[in-house]
């Protein structure tokens, strides 16, 4: 079994990337203060209050004010406290250097690491629980909003223009004609600054520009918001240069995720737990809050993974892990935490790191079933997955008769963090292969009827 590290993820610029004991100090201390019941139960009634009034325009109104009265406070946070780094950062040279003064210094600068990681992971469960609004809204379609959030962005409250952007979201609410979303609130809505979903189902993205000076840019981003809506009205159109169809397809999406939650339930009883959900994924499952002994967890976790994997290592198959914590960061490819058919405090917990999952992926098991399915494969990750890799880089490339495929990235991690099951993909394939060989475009991107089925 070859293990490699997953790729075609999002992350901002507080996600830990090192593993220095300075950085992992910092934070796991963040975790634990950001996961506190004071902190966590504030989450989850945003989060309740979010699901539960979901057709209530007013109330999403008033929490959504709520969210970006706590953004703005992280903002706040986070500028004071980069600016007390700078300055530990850039002590004067004059001052004395004796081994207690840079212990103070070391010590004033763990502090500060760790305030940061802790208002940046605050704002970003803040933001997915504004994912979810934008999710419900838009009754989770898939292939808009994978549009509408564009590449990574990292969201302002406090920056010039905000005040007019709120102005225009204040009156779009104020008309009565839908529910106005405040697009800095969200991680997902990176296109434009206020999206309207109109009480008959029509959406509106509004770009507010304070002033009518006129630059390329603005060009530009009108020429994108043009170029989404004319997708998204007619299911097809150029993006990016590159000529996109989106099919609809009505398939039963079953999934891993009724065995996740139980997996989930289980840690927070031992604090740990794994196992195998298909023959595709491997799962372990750990809950820091009920777990005794991290030592005695990693322990059980590898004599489980050596029994339940056993098969892939004698196959040498390739296989991909991915955690949870990776992905508290908005994924383009990803559904968000906050709409996961779990309870409030499980989605907290797992927006918060209280509790995580690694999902282990099998690769190999996946091209052998392309092959028992008559799909041809032309190329797979061992292909594929190079360090030039990003987010429209095919994971395989198949081909039936004259049908010739591409299996996205995003398909993949629907797979391995969704656990969708690889039926499922392989029932679509068949839908396009159906359509013969002009159905499947270079830009194909597949969105399910009944995704709302399975989200809250």
């Amino acid at each position: 079994m070859v293990i490699q590290p997953g790729k075609y993820r999002r992350a901002f610029e507080w996600r830990l990337h090192r593993a220095d004991k300075e950085a992992v100090d910092s934070a796991a201390q963040a975790f634990i203060g950001l996961s506190a019941p004071e902190y966590a139960e504030v989450f989850e009634d945003y989060l309740f209050i979010s699901r539960r009034r979901r057709r209530n325009r007013t109330a999403l109104a008033k929490l959504q004010i709520h969210l970006i009265e706590e953004l703005v406070n992280c903002e706040k946070a986070i500028k004071h406290h980069k600016q007390e780094e700078e300055q530990l950062m850039s002590s004067s040279p004059q001052a004395p250097r004796t081994e207690s003064h840079i212990d103070r210094v070391r010590e004033s600068l763990r502090v500060v690491k760790r305030e940061l990681f802790f208002h940046r992971m605050y704002a970003n469960t803040i933001r997915a629980i504004g994912d979810g609004l934008a999710w419900r809204a838009l009754n989770y379609d898939r292939a808009a909003l994978r549009f509408l959030c564009e590449r990574a962005t990292k969201q302002q409250i406090l920056s010039e223009g905000s005040l007019a952007e709120l102005e225009v979201w204040a009156h779009s609410f104020d008309k009565g004609t839908g529910l106005a979303i405040f697009n800095a609130l969200t991680n997902c809505l990176a296109l434009g600054d206020v999206t309207v979903v109109k009480n008959d189902g029509t959406v509106e993205i509004v770009e507010v520009k304070a002033s009518s000076t006129k630059s390329r840019r603005i060009t530009r981003q009108k020429e994108k918001l043009r170029e989404v809506v004319e997708l998204l009205n007619f299911g097809e159109g150029e993006h990016e240069r590159e000529r996109i169809e989106i099919l609809h397809h009505d398939i039963e999406l079953e999934n891993g995720l009724p065995e996740l939650l139980r997996m989930l339930g289980e840690a927070t009883e031992r604090g740990c737990t794994a196992g195998r959900i298909s023959n595709f994924c491997y799962v372990e499952c750990a809950d820091f809050q009920a777990m005794k002994d991290f030592d005695s967890s990693r322990q059980y976790w590898d004599e489980m993974r050596q029994k339940e994997t056993a098969p892939w290592l004698a196959s040498k198959d390739v296989v991909v892990d991915m955690d949870s914590l990776d992905l508290l960061a908005f994924s383009p490819n990803k559904a968000p935490y906050s709409i996961y058919p779990f309870p409030e405090k499980v989605c907290i917990d797992l927006l918060t790191g209280a509790s995580c999952y690694r999902c282990f992926f099998n690769y190999s098991a996946l091209h052998r079933e392309f092959e028992r399915a008559g799909w041809q494969v032309l190329e797979g990750p061992k292909e594929l997955m190079t360090e030039h890799a990003d987010e429209q880089t095919p994971m395989f490339k198949l081909k039936k008769g004259a049908c010739n495929l591409h299996v996205p990235p995003g398909d993949i991690m629907r797979l391995q963090m969704e656990l969708l099951r690889p039926k499922v993909l392989l029932k679509s394939l068949e839908d396009i292969y159906k359509l013969g060989p002009r159905g499947a475009p270079r830009g194909t991107l597949v969105a399910y009827e009944r995704e709302a089925s399975i989200w809250n």
